[in-house]
């Protein structure tokens, strides 16, 4: 997903997430997200983890820590917003 590779741009991202579908619902949707990309996505946005941060943690590369990340961010966006023919339409989104 290459609209978010930035940490400024990942945390846009979320919040957009945020403001769309508030808390409960999000964090519902993160339940169905798949490990390791659950996890990622816990350590970076709940825990405030840096990717290098998470490498660290997991015992893995940055290229991983990144692909789990985007899986786990199409794996949301695809349960968020079912009307969109494909996930990467919410990149549509502009980021500051």
């Amino acid at each position: 997903m290459k609209a978010i590779n930035s940490p400024k741009a990942r945390t846009a991202f979320w919040e957009k997430l945020l403001k769309d579908h508030g808390s409960q619902k999000l964090e519902t949707a993160l339940r169905t997200v798949t490990e390791p990309s659950q996890r990622i996505l816990r350590l970076c946005y709940h825990e405030h983890k840096t990717f290098t941060e998470i490498m660290a943690i997991i015992g893995k590369s940055l290229s991983i820590v990144r692909g789990y990340h985007s899986q786990g961010m199409i794996q949301l966006v695809k349960k968020l917003y079912p009307q969109l023919d494909s996930p990467f339409d919410i990149l549509n989104v502009q980021y500051e």
